[in-house]
């Protein structure tokens, strides 16, 4: 989907989204409520599609686990936790303050909000649950009452449960979602980015999972659209999503100093707006 208009303007970049369409959609609005707005043409290329698992067959895999906490890293959890009976008394890692609020919404209490990176999570997370052992954990030893139930799709960036694991901390990973990726941009998208080389527009391709990296790494090779990048900025949400696609011939590869979209879009600004404030002067939201 490309918006507002389909024909290149040379007065503003272009910036194509690209992830699930959800994302794309909630980048979108962040774009079309900053100081970007009215100054750059944008687009949408969901690489991304996700299928969701029924509620009931999700309750009845975590029925015999008895989490004592939960760990939530994606937004696309959340649709399961509105559907189930999930018990709310548990207490949550959340990734970020975004997340915290749709739990709060959801009637959970006790949230400890991360940072939007999934490493810091498990770092703090890990810090807690070690803490609450018994002194014969340096035999090898975890507190039976830690029991970490990480809702998750698919597929993840970083493996989480395999770290706790790795200190002995109980981990119970049950998957509520899977993601298919694109083998191919749309046609519309396409004739848009030609279109814009060709006028000499820039052009800033953002990336927010490392699954849409190695789809979009995937078809430049497959279907052919390498001769393409060395036109094209790529803005990716961390520097794990960007080793994806280092490989590609992009004009430039930068990535968010944070995990986090409002991040993502004062880095563009900055980019964009040259006079824009470095991002510590500024007041920053976690989606």
């Amino acid at each position: 989907m490309i918006t507002p208009m389909s024909q290149p303007h040379s007065s503003g970049a272009f910036v194509l989204l690209t992830g699930t369409h959800d994302l794309c959609k909630k980048m979108l609005h962040k774009l079309n409520n900053s100081p970007l707005g009215p100054r750059i043409e944008t687009g949408i290329e969901p690489l991304l599609s996700v299928e969701h698992r029924k509620a009931c067959d999700i309750d009845q895999e975590i029925a015999a686990i008895q989490p004592t906490c939960l760990v939530v890293t994606s937004a696309q959890v959340l649709r399961y936790l509105e559907s189930s009976n999930f018990d709310r008394s548990l207490p949550v890692w959340a990734i970020g303050v975004s997340t915290t609020d749709a739990l709060r919404r959801l009637g959970f209490q006790k949230i400890f909000t991360g940072d939007g990176g999934a490493r810091e999570l498990f770092s703090n997370l890990a810090k807690t649950l070690s803490a609450d052992r018994a002194p014969s954990h340096i035999n090898g030893y975890a507190n039976a009452h830690n029991v970490v139930l990480y809702l998750s799709g698919e597929d993840i960036a970083f493996d989480m449960p395999g770290a706790l694991r790795e200190l002995g901390i109980t981990v119970h990973q049950v998957v509520t979602y899977t993601t298919h990726a694109s083998t191919s941009l749309s046609a519309a998208t396409l004739q848009r980015l030609q279109l814009s080389i060709q006028q000499g527009q820039d052009i800033w391709l953002l990336l927010f999972s490392p699954k849409a990296a190695k789809s979009l790494k995937t078809m430049c090779y497959t279907c052919n659209y390498t001769a393409l990048l060395p036109s094209i900025y790529c803005l990716a949400l961390s520097r794990d999503i960007l080793d994806e696609v280092n490989e590609l011939p992009f004009k430039s590869q930068v990535f968010s100093e944070q995990p986090r979209l409002q991040s993502l879009l004062i880095s563009l600004e900055q980019r964009l707006i040259p006079a824009m404030p470095p991002s510590g002067m500024r007041v920053s939201e976690e989606e």
